[in-house]
């Protein structure tokens, strides 16, 4: 292998890496799409919804035995 094939080499090498880094950078900046945005934003509320009622149950189970062992 000569000189030159060897510097040809090391040129592609570059400019291939460089064009792959180029383009994963571009696809990392770009914005997911509006649909499925809304359906995380949608899943997260419900997600709040339902932390919010087994938390609120549980106090009132909590309240509840606290009775039954009051009375007890």
């Amino acid at each position: 292998m000569d000189l030159f094939t060897m510097i040809t080499i090391v040129v592609i090498f570059g400019t291939t890496t460089g064009a792959i880094t180029s383009y994963l950078k571009s696809r990392q900046q770009q914005q997911p799409p509006a649909d499925v945005l809304e359906r995380l934003q949608k899943l997260e509320r419900r997600v709040g919804e339902l932390e919010a009622a087994v938390t609120n149950e549980e106090r009132e189970l909590r309240r509840r035995f606290a009775e039954l062992d009051a009375s007890a």
